[in-house]
């Protein structure tokens, strides 16, 4: 074996165990655990038309338990519902279904004028009927507290009801439980849409194994750290004088990032879209958002980049391919090095 393919060979073996080093550590979170199945219920809509919930099989949706007189705690929870609704406004496989605990009063055109209020679109159902219906639903369906106070004062004191959004899977099953109102209704309005998306890729699979698109983020990341190793191992080849080692490692970096430009794109189609928000706050969101930025609009630059200063090494055109790559290399290493960055800051560290 020549001087040069020793060189290759160790660079590439590095990078083979960097590879598994990180998918290990880079680890997807743990499955939501499945709680409790919700039975089979048909309500009224704000459409004067029956709801079955066997509509909304196949879809991940979101519940809660209001009723339109209580101005304070159900406006503030159905603000956090908002939110999340806005969120996902262009995703058909999510819905939102808040259900009346005041069936009295809550008729249809009163929960037409509440959703007018919240803008709601017609994948976020109001629902109303059968008072014993409803309160066996909430207690007994969804787990949640509710308790009807005949002789309140106040109209808004009449029921008490649980201030939780309900995340419920494709399949019917309670997922898990988040603050609607309080100090920590913004950080969980945060984290249920992070878990709506998890739920949104949970069945999404790519036919290889187990592996599903939830794992391609760490996949994504253990990519660019191979790419990046293989980049710093082909620039020390050159200054060794390793010629035909410095070419393997930087054919071999383009070849890698190919593969998680593929793999990139997968994953956005298997998501649908859906854009992961951030859940740190404070400084560093605003680093964190500097980084992606900056490492998307130099991602683009990459390909077309890494092209040009390759054609000028094939065709020997050394002095060109020299010029080019002292700007190639640092914004492609760059990039390698903040995409790690932002798969530990979004889905590890925060």
């Amino acid at each position: 074996m020549t001087p040069e393919s020793k060189y290759a060979a160790r660079g590439i073996g590095l990078c083979i165990l960097l590879f598994f080093l990180l998918a290990g550590c880079g680890e997807a979170p743990k499955p939501l655990p499945k709680l409790y199945p919700v039975p089979q219920f048909t309500l009224t809509e704000r459409s004067g038309q029956p709801f079955d919930s066997a509509s909304l099989r196949g879809k991940v949706w979101v519940a809660d338990f209001f009723f339109t007189n209580c101005i304070g705690t159900c406006l503030t929870l159905s603000n956090s519902m908002v939110k999340v609704h806005q969120a996902f406004r262009d995703e058909p496989g999510v819905r939102f279904v808040s259900i009346s605990t005041d069936s009295k009063n809550d008729t249809p055109e009163a929960l037409r004028d509440y959703a007018a209020r919240m803008k709601a679109d017609d994948r976020w159902a109001f629902l109303t009927g059968e008072h014993d219906a409803i309160f066996d639903l909430s207690i007994q369906g969804f787990k949640l507290a509710l308790v009807e106070q005949p002789d309140a004062i106040s109209v808004a004191d009449k029921f008490i009801h649980s201030t939780r959004l309900v995340l419920v899977d494709k399949t019917g099953t309670i997922r898990a439980y988040y603050d609607g109102i309080g100090e920590t209704a913004e950080k969980d309005s945060q984290r249920l849409i992070v878990d709506i998306k998890r739920l949104l890729a949970e069945k999404s699979t790519l036919h290889f194994r187990n592996m599903t698109a939830s794992d391609l983020p760490a996949i994504n990341a253990s990519l660019n750290a191979t790419a990046g190793v293989l980049l710093i191992a082909g620039i020390a080849a050159i200054k060794a004088e390793r010629k035909k080692a410095h070419g393997m490692l930087m054919g071999a970096a383009f070849v890698v990032s190919c593969i998680f430009l593929i793999c990139y794109v997968a994953h956005k189609i298997l998501v649908r879209g859906v854009h992961t928000p951030f859940p740190g706050t404070g400084a560093w969101s605003g680093i964190y958002y500097t980084m992606l930025i900056s490492h998307i609009l130099l991602a683009i630059a990459v390909p077309p980049l890494a092209i040009i200063t390759m054609r000028h090494a094939l065709a020997a055109r050394f002095e060109q391919h020299r010029r080019w790559a002292k700007v190639t290399f640092p914004i492609w290493l760059y990039v390698s090095v903040t995409g790690v960055l932002v798969y530990f800051f979004l889905y590890r560290w925060f």
